[in-house]
């Protein structure tokens, strides 16, 4: 039959009203392995080499028998207790505590769980709790349980992914121009202290100048061979204006495109913002250059 068993501690000292009800327990706490050298010293076949020590190893079982409706406990506590009583759902009965914590109870019972609380009793109504354990006894003579052997365990065999990853590919040199792609692009900008210098290998950069009005510059290398630069400007006030220097000539253009031939080649504007009475705002200036193609 499996046994359980729950304790519950309560504080020790309460002093409890006449008539009062018992309170004061505090949650279940499991049991644990024997450890005490009092219930080491105890043998029953019931119970097995040490008897069964509850948690904290307060209170220890060494014998609790169920044999002919009744139900018979037998055990240790640590604590100083004067008073311990068994209740089997019937209410409790009175035990007994001896010399070195020893005690014993008895109650007839139409089950083999049981309560045991230890602690003080100051009247029919009033018993103050200090320990309290549930349990169940087992027929004379029942063999304790003993734990078999652990069952072997074979790994399942792992399936087959059926979407492998691609195997990875060689990846080409980190400089070197992909075929398809345009060449690397260097677009730098620069104003008193303000800079915005990157390279990248996409086929449209984008790089944005912030004074009265939000301005902007694509760089695209399209598949024409030709660079072409466009700005753009989200101020509603403001019109962009810009000159440039491209391939050794200087001009001037308020469209939004130019265009540089491939090579080795680089383009220098300015730019700034002029609203509707002509006030110019400081001049931002910018250099695109393209490296040539490296195989």
């Amino acid at each position: 039959m499996q046994k359980k068993c729950t304790l519950i501690t309560a504080a020790a000292g309460l002093v409890l009203a006449l008539g009062a009800p018992v309170v004061g327990s505090l949650p279940a706490m499991a049991a644990t392995a024997p450890t005490s050298s009092v219930a080491a010293a105890a043998t029953t076949p019931e119970l097995g080499s040490g008897g069964h020590v509850f948690a904290h190893g307060i209170v220890t079982l060494t014998s609790a028998v169920y044999d002919q409706g009744r139900i018979s406990v037998e055990g240790v506590i640590t604590e100083r207790v004067r008073d311990v009583q068994i209740n089997a759902g019937h209410g409790y009965q009175a035990g007994k505590v001896g010399a070195g914590g020893r005690f014993s109870a008895s109650v007839a019972s139409d089950s083999p769980t049981f309560e045991l609380r230890f602690g003080t009793k100051y009247n029919a109504y009033n018993f103050a709790t200090v320990e309290s354990v549930l349990w169940s006894a087992v027929a004379p003579g029942t063999p304790p349980e003993t734990p078999g052997p652990r069952p072997t365990l074979t790994p399942l065999p792992v399936p087959a992914d059926p979407n492998p990853a691609p195997e990875p590919q060689p990846q080409p040199e980190q400089d070197a121009k992909q075929p398809g792609m345009p060449n690397v692009l260097a677009v730098s900008g620069t104003d008193g202290g303000w800079t915005n210098d990157f390279e990248t290998g996409a086929v449209e950069s984008l790089f944005t100048a912030y004074d009265h009005a939000r301005r902007e510059a694509t760089v695209t290398r399209p598949t024409d061979g030709t660079l072409h630069v466009q700005q753009s400007s989200d101020g509603v006030t403001f019109t962009d204006r810009a000159t440039y220097t491209a391939g050794g000539g200087i001009g001037k253009f308020t469209d939004i495109d130019v265009t540089l031939p491939e090579g080795s080649s680089w383009l220098e504007y300015k730019m700034w913002v002029e609203d509707s009475s002509g006030r110019k705002s400081e001049a931002q200036k910018f250099f695109v250059q393209e490296f040539p193609a490296r195989n």
